[in-house]
């Protein structure tokens, strides 16, 4: 089951992902994405969406301020099947399965709401996957 937080509308991903199981929230013109998978120590959503976007680098993905890498990155233009040229940004936890992906077609917009986003350090996630 998945719970709708105010504002928003959410959609179940698990069949047009293949992963085993996606959350989606659209809210103010940008879709918020949450990615569980089934294998860990890898890094299997960017790796798919790294074709998609058209980059061929990932960057580590590190919390502002710490030095410890949690797991890859990417972020740039792609093309959605439903909205045209859209820019993602996607962050993937190595150690805990689990990916999230924030998509708009507006690339400033964008840019700002994955500056602006927030995430748990390996040792918030390792007492939620406790």
């Amino acid at each position: 089951m998945i719970s709708t937080p105010a504002g928003c509308t959410t959609a179940d991903l698990s069949a047009s992902t293949g992963l085993p199981y996606g959350a989606e929230c659209q809210r103010q013109g940008l879709t918020y994405d949450v990615i569980w998978r089934s294998r860990l120590g890898s890094t299997v959503f960017v790796d798919a969406m790294r074709q998609q976007i058209n980059t061929d680098t990932d960057q580590d993905f590190t919390l502002r301020g710490d030095a410890a890498v949690l797991g890859s990155s990417i972020s740039g233009w792609g093309t959605s099947s439903t909205q045209g040229p859209v820019y993602d940004c996607i962050w993937e936890y190595r150690d805990y399965p689990v990916a999230l992906m924030i998509e708009g077609t507006n690339g400033t917009t964008t840019s700002a709401a994955c500056a602006a986003a927030t995430f748990y350090d390996d040792a918030q996630m390792s007492a939620i996957f406790r």
